[in-house]
């Protein structure tokens, strides 16, 4: 009987794992506003590629700024070190301020 809950247990989690990285692979966004063009253009749609690897200058990422209320689509501009990068909108000026922190990273845009 022991052996059984343990293996109802692990299936749970695996199940549970699999359904989150379908999920998360699956994420699709529409995009609102015009940071990104020309490369992502206002009302385009864009799919989630992954959202447990390595992250390097030129990914374009989804991430959750901490005190705001929306998913930001930027590029990676610089590597700061195994954990967090500095992003910039293609089309802004300027890099962000804010320094994204590896825990913010929803996934890597395809």
């Amino acid at each position: 009987m022991k052996f059984f809950k343990i293996l109802v247990i692990i299936s749970t989690l695996l199940i549970a794992s699999s359904l989150t990285l379908i999920y998360n692979q699956n994420m699709v966004y529409e995009i609102n506003g015009s940071s990104m063009n020309p490369t992502i253009e206002n009302g385009d749609y864009v799919r989630c590629a992954d959202s447990d690897q390595n992250y390097s200058q030129g990914d374009i990422i989804a991430y959750n700024e901490q005190n705001i209320n929306y998913t930001v689509i930027h590029r990676i501009t610089k590597v700061l070190d195994k954990d967090s990068y500095r992003t910039k909108g293609d089309n802004n000026k300027y890099r962000d301020n804010y320094i994204v922190n590896d825990s913010e990273i929803i996934c890597k845009i395809n």
